[in-house]
């Protein structure tokens, strides 16, 4: 019965099953966070109040920048991030490619 079962879950796997590299918003880091900005000034991202630090893997595209999610992270921190005197508040999933906007006064 168990071998059957593996059978069943394995067939439903096929070369197409994962998405191609880059196929998501977060491109070739997942998972971690993506920031829509056109603010053009530094960004700070926060998670339960501390600073989301600098990393080498930091990701910046045309209009936003994409960060992977520190060890850190956990489900629901409540979350901010700022450029200038721009800020969008948001809550952490760090399992995910999780996108958010932020909009320049």
């Amino acid at each position: 019965m168990r071998a059957l079962a593996l059978l069943a879950m394995l067939s439903g796997c096929t070369a197409n099953s994962t998405p191609d590299a880059g196929a998501t918003p977060c491109e070739t880091i997942f998972p971690a966070l993506r920031v829509d900005t056109a603010c053009g000034v530094d960004l700070q991202v926060f998670l339960d109040g501390r600073e989301e630090p600098p990393t080498p893997r930091r990701l910046d595209i045309d209009g936003g920048v994409i960060l992977p999610w520190p060890d850190w992270a956990m489900e629901g921190m409540p979350s901010y991030a700022i450029s200038g005197t721009a800020r969008v508040d948001f809550t952490a999933h760090p399992y995910m490619c999780e996108e958010i906007s932020l909009s320049c006064p």
